[in-house]
């Protein structure tokens, strides 16, 4: 690949699209809470890290994906796609973490009981801004820090805190630093959520670079369509390309 095409490929993989605007649809389908602000912070509480570390120890940790794309489309899917991981994984929380673009609502309601309490540790996590944290239904949204590395670090520390209860996903919706590379290296499935007018092309270009970044994970390509469609008529087959990725190319 040459280098005017790498650097093209690198932007499409995050692109910076104008947000599209929000669907009347999504509005209706969430409606999270902020828990760093409803509940009382327990940082530094020993027992919490302790039931993580148990967690993390009798249950197989959750798929790896990542959602790439900017304007906006890309956190939302990320949200639906935690959700169906969830269910496919048997676990009872869905988180979906974010970085760069605006951040998707936890889905509408009161969070069950097991988020409310996993919501609460991931508050106390001193490399969480506060209001970083939203629950509701059994997601959660987690806004990670600006900085890379700290974003990186709160990563793992999500990741950890999860343990066997919940699912993650990632969604990364700004253009990719590099500090991001090594996160994407590890992915099971990574998903380029595209706009419908992607240029004709390109979409190749960043399947190859990423690739070549991460050798070992399921690249796929998902267009968002318009919003003129209900989210769930929009997202159920983007969703399920996605997590089918985790099958293999033959799913």
């Amino acid at each position: 690949m040459s280098a005017l095409a790498a650097r093209v490929a690198a932007f499409l993989v995050a692109p910076a699209f104008p947000a599209a605007g929000e669907a009347a649809g999504d509005r209706d389908d969430h409606d999270g809470r902020d828990l760093a602000a409803a509940l009382p912070p327990i940082a530094g509480d020993r027992d919490a890290q302790a039931r993580a570390a148990g967690r993390a120890a009798s249950t197989p940790p959750s798929a790896q994906i990542t959602l790439l794309g900017g304007g906006g489309a890309a956190g939302p899917l990320a949200v639906d796609v935690a959700r169906a991981v969830a269910t496919r994984e048997r676990r009872r929380v869905a988180v979906t973490a974010v970085w760069g673009g605006p951040a998707p609502a936890a889905p509408r309601g009161p969070a069950i009981a097991r988020a409310e309490r996993l919501a609460v540790e991931l508050a106390a996590l001193p490399v969480l801004s506060a209001g970083a944290v939203t629950a509701g239904g059994t997601g959660i949204v987690v806004v990670l820090p600006a900085d890379p590395s700290s974003a990186v670090a709160a990563l793992g520390d999500v990741r950890a805190a999860a343990g066997g209860d919940a699912s993650l996903v990632l969604v990364v919706g700004a253009p990719r630093p590099a500090a991001l590379d090594r996160v994407l290296a590890d992915q099971d499935v990574i998903a380029l959520v595209l706009p419908a007018d992607a240029v004709a092309g390109l979409e190749a270009l960043a399947v190859e670079a990423l690739g070549a970044l991460a050798p070992g994970a399921a690249v796929v390509t998902v267009a968002v369509p318009g919003t003129a469609l209900p989210r769930p008529l929009r997202h159920r087959p983007l969703v399920r390309r996605i997590v089918d990725a985790l099958d293999g190319p033959d799913a």
